[in-house]
């Protein structure tokens, strides 16, 4: 595990032993992302989990936010970006195989005023 902190983003990773498939295919059922992520209490989606895709995101510490899906690249990545008082956070997510283990990393960056 490695986390890395800057004024600007956060990046927190960890090693598990599971192709980035099966890892993949849960990020891709939105309605589920409150299981893995803390920070999440509830978020959907628009149709498929695919680029340009638009729904909404709730963290435990405020109101649902509309999120777009902004880059996708089945079984390794996906980014989505939430718009709020004039700035915008975004949330890449990355799959790299090394051997029998996959390193899964969760970043927020912050652009704008709340940078």
């Amino acid at each position: 595990m490695s986390a890395h902190v800057n004024p600007r983003a956060v990046s927190h990773s960890i090693r598990i032993a599971c192709p980035p498939e099966i890892v993949f295919a849960q990020w891709a059922d939105v309605a589920l992302w409150h299981e893995w992520d803390p920070d999440t209490t509830e978020a959907s989606i628009e149709g498929p989990f695919v680029l340009g895709a638009v729904g909404k995101i709730k963290s435990g510490k405020g109101m649902a936010v509309a999120m777009q899906v902004t880059e996708l690249t089945p079984t390794r990545s996906f980014t989505v970006v939430v718009k709020l008082l004039g700035s915008r956070m975004a949330f890449p997510h990355a799959l790299v195989q090394e051997g029998d283990q996959c390193v899964v990393t969760h970043r927020v960056e912050f652009h704008g005023g709340l940078a």
